[in-house]
């Protein structure tokens, strides 16, 4: 059963949705199974998050998985950028030099070789 997602997470904190599923299994008679599931995400924040326990189903749906299932959260976005950025400042100005001196080493190291 696919899961259909509508609304938006709060903008203001920065997250962003981490869906772990996109079809989740369910019991249902022939005539009475969904197209799918919606899940509204609106206002939804960083630590929030949709467990198979908290979708809404139609009558006569049942999971076919845990309760404790996670579906979707919210998770930090700057968390993951942040230390990447700083690291990669602080890296660019020495990166060339580094290079530099790896590849002075290494064009050494591959003359001596060829000539040996």
């Amino acid at each position: 059963m696919p899961i259909r997602i509508t609304g938006e997470i709060a903008s203001g904190d920065g997250g962003m949705l981490n869906q772990q599923i996109v079809q989740i299994p369910v019991e249902a008679e022939a005539t009475n199974i969904p197209q799918g599931i919606d899940v509204d995400i609106e206002g939804m924040e960083t630590g929030q998050a949709v467990h198979a326990s908290d979708l809404k189903l139609p009558a006569g749906v049942t999971l076919q998985v845990e309760p404790d299932t996670l579906v979707l959260q919210v998770i930090a976005r700057t968390m993951e950028e942040e230390p990447e950025a700083e690291e990669g400042a602080e890296a660019a100005p020495e990166a060339p030099e580094a290079r530099a001196e790896t590849s002075d080493a290494g064009d050494r190291r591959s003359e001596g070789e060829q000539a040996g």
